[in-house]
Parts: C-alpha cells; structure tokens; sequence
C-alpha cells in the first residue's frame, strides 16, 4: 500500500513537471508567435530546452518566422521594382501616343496642302495609326503588369491573414495548456 502511495505521488509529482516544462515551452512559442503577428519576423531568443515536439515546434516557428520575412522582403521588393517598372512603361506609352497623335495631326495638315502627297501621306498615316494601336496595346500591358503587382500585394496580405489565423490557434492552444496548469497545480 506504502508502495502504491509512493509511486502515485512520484508519479503525479512527474507529471507536474512534465506539465510546467511543456507549458513553459509552449507559452515561449505563443509568445514568439504574438511577435510575429505583431510584424517582427526578426524575433530572438526561442529557445526550449526539451528534446519532443515542443522543441521542433519551436524550431519550426523559428524557421518560419525567418522564411517567412525572406518572402515577404522579396515579393514587396519585387512588386515595387514592377511596379516602378509598369508606371515607368505607363508614362513613356503616354508620351509617345501623344507624340504620335501630334504627328498624325501636322501629317494630316501636309495632305490637305499637298495633293501630289496624298499617296504617301497616307502610308504616313497609316503606320501612325500602327503606332499609335501599339502603344495602346502596351497601355494595356502595362495596366496588366500593375494588376498583377496588386494581386501579389493581395497575395501577400493573404499569406498575413493565414499567419493571424495561426496566432489565433495558438492562443487557444495557450489558453488549453495554462488551464491544464491550473488544474495540475490545484491537484
């Protein structure tokens, strides 16, 4: 019976510390994780000093958090270069259907002076009009070019809204683990 009462008590003193160790790891990892959700994808100091799944949950927040700050300076370095790009692209098809349209204009002049030019003013003409069907095209590239850029931006805002939906789970798991604590302690 003595025995019986001593493994029970060594028992459920184990378990206690099992409990306090893996809640402790875990609200270091809730922690990191509200961190994270706060915008700092440079966050230190995760460290869990068990060998189970806490530890590997803890080294796979850490490894997403830095992945995760990798993606992100990329796509919105890469969504501004493009869309530099794309205003850049924007702005110079402006420039040139207004040139162009200017020209159509003044070349539209010279045939109305020059019937013996009317030939050739209408080859003139023509390839303006070309131009101009050109840069409309590339008017509307460009204008693909920025949707796309916002659709990454959207994608980005995406993969945020999934990492707040991690947070939230996490909380709850917190919540579970310090209720698991207080019943432990009041055991």
């Amino acid at each position: 019976m003595i025995s019986f009462l001593v493994v029970s008590l060594g028992s459920l003193l184990f378990a206690i510390l099992l409990s306090t160790q893996i809640g402790t790891s875990l609200n270091k990892i809730v922690h990191f994780a509200q961190k994270i959700s706060e915008g700092n994808l440079i966050v230190k100091g995760l460290e869990v000093k068990t060998n189970d799944e806490v530890a590997v949950l803890a080294d796979t927040f850490h490894n997403m958090a830095q992945h995760l700050g990798l993606v992100i300076s990329s796509i919105v370095g890469a969504s501004k270069n493009l869309y530099d790009s794309a205003s850049m692209i924007k702005l110079r098809a402006e420039e040139s259907t207004k040139a162009i349209d200017q020209i159509a204009i003044n070349t539209q002049l010279a045939v109305e002076g020059a019937e013996n030019q009317v030939a050739e003013a209408q080859k003139t003409e023509d390839a303006i009009s070309e131009l101009i069907n050109l840069n409309r095209k590339i008017n509307t590239k460009s204008d693909n070019v920025l949707e796309a850029t916002q659709n990454s931006i959207q994608v980005a805002e995406n993969g945020n809204n999934k990492v707040q939906s991690m947070l939230t789970q996490m909380d709850s798991i917190k919540e579970k683990v310090v209720s698991t604590q207080d019943v432990t302690k009041q055991t």
